[in-house]
């Protein structure tokens, strides 16, 4: 689990802010989908579904993702997930069974989880 922390600039400038897991947020960076990025359908079941590894997906722009239950994508290393303009997504993004690294999440979507959530799975719904 990560949180997010608010810490005065200078933190970041020193070799010890590299000695530690971290979650970093930027704020509108600007960014731009590759053409390569495989496209979620807004269909199918809430099943679990891994992204990645090494992978670039994309929530298309002003489309509904709803798959009316909970929905987990288990979100695996090198990965990259974008979504566009207008995408609302209902899910839940987790790393499992291992820590994950290079994890790139952007766009100016919506990610919300409505759904009453089922009880966690271990490696397969779970937070790890």
């Amino acid at each position: 689990q990560f949180s997010v922390e608010f810490a005065p600039q200078d933190t970041w400038s020193s070799t010890s802010a590299l000695a530690f897991d971290s979650l970093m947020l930027f704020v509108n960076p600007p960014y731009e989908v590759p053409s390569s990025a495989t496209p979620i359908s807004t269909g199918g079941a809430a099943t679990p579904a891994d992204l990645g590894p090494n992978q670039a997906y994309v929530f298309s722009a002003g489309s509904i993702y709803d798959w009316g239950a909970d929905k987990v994508f288990k979100v695996h290393d090198d990965t990259e997930i974008y979504f566009e303009p207008g995408a609302h997504v209902r899910a839940r993004f987790v790393q499992t069974e291992k820590k994950v690294d290079n994890v790139r999440i952007a766009g100016y979507g919506i990610i919300d989880v409505h759904h009453a959530l089922e009880p966690d799975v271990v490696g397969v719904s779970d937070d790890a």
